[in-house]
């Protein structure tokens, strides 16, 4: 968000500059096509955004910024403002 990858690469001199296009096939200088992914490869879901209800007994074991916290706690009231929207619109919606 913010285009920061972009003005880092706008900068010849910028010190990440070759971190950051080293290896990329959009950004860099490869005429590769395509990268071959290790099988063991995995990617998952936050805990946070799969359960965020769990972050204040996360909080007592684990170093959590403030802001990130924050956030997740936000993410918390609107998931569950969502979800009583839904059951009540389903309520109304099994009613005759």
């Amino acid at each position: 968000m913010g285009g920061i990858l972009e003005k880092i690469i706008e900068k010849k001199d910028h010190p990440a500059r070759e971190a950051v296009i080293w290896n990329n096939l959009f950004f860099g200088p490869s005429r590769r096509k395509g990268v071959k992914m290790r099988p063991d490869w995995e990617a998952g879901n936050s805990p946070f955004f799969l359960h965020p209800e769990i972050l204040d007994e996360v909080v007592k074991y684990v170093y959590l910024p403030k802001d990130i916290a924050e956030g997740v706690r936000q993410f918390a009231k609107q998931k569950a403002a969502e979800k009583a929207t839904a059951e009540r619109d389903a309520k109304k919606a099994a009613k005759p």
